[in-house]
């Protein structure tokens, strides 16, 4: 049995974290996730930096049973071809989202996100999958 002062790595990932300001801005940046938290205490972090050997924080969110909403997954097409897929962890107070392109051949890398929402549902049994979208860009 874990103490309180024993931190646990969930995840880890190289990933784009997609920012969007308003209706046309919008920056992706590549980071490296870290996802660790202890389950006694219930207090998660999610820790995002610019690469794997980067020890200086880009930005960080807190996550608990106070502010975690669920999670949301889903594709992004334009012109009805799927460019990539998102997977989003809704909180009370901001919505953080990461993207993934599609592969050469037009598959989705979605092995990543299943293993992200598995652990979400293992961790916040009430934080369900809030919805499964496909979200249309017209240029």
């Amino acid at each position: 049995m874990a103490s309180d002062f024993d931190i646990t790595r969930y995840l880890s990932a190289n990933i784009k974290h997609m920012i969007y300001h308003g209706k046309t801005k919008k920056a992706v940046k590549k980071r490296w996730v870290v996802f660790q938290g202890n389950s006694n205490t219930r207090l998660f972090q999610l820790k995002l930096y610019k690469n794997d050997s980067e020890r200086v924080l880009k930005t960080s969110y807190t996550l608990n049973s106070d502010n975690f909403v669920g999670t949301e997954r889903g594709e992004i097409r334009k012109n009805n071809v799927t460019q990539s897929s998102y997977f989003a962890i809704v909180l009370k107070d901001d919505t953080v989202i990461f993207g993934l392109d599609i592969d050469n051949q037009g598959a989705v890398e979605g092995s990543t996100f299943d293993e992200w929402s598995s652990i979400f549902d293992d961790i916040f049994q009430s934080g369900k999958l809030i919805s499964d979208l496909t979200l249309e860009v017209f240029y």
